[in-house]
């Protein structure tokens, strides 16, 4: 996670209110991308967060179209 000050956090996605797994995977994909160490590992990580987020819009659309 990414941490400014001593104690306090900064959760940018409590405002979406996911459900718990899927906030817990975004998370997890942030903090890839906050750790990664080379350019590889940056544009790996961006990559998987980019299919993360195109599954959610299909997730999204897809309950959209339910009658």
């Amino acid at each position: 996670m990414l941490e400014m000050g001593m104690n306090s956090v900064i959760d940018p996605f409590v405002a979406l209110d996911f459900p718990q797994a899927v906030h817990v995977r975004a998370l997890k994909l942030l903090n890839s991308i906050a750790q990664a160490s080379t350019v590889a590992d940056t544009l790996h990580a961006a990559d998987r967060a980019e299919g993360f987020a195109f599954g959610i819009e299909t997730v999204k659309d897809a309950y959209a179209l339910r009658p």
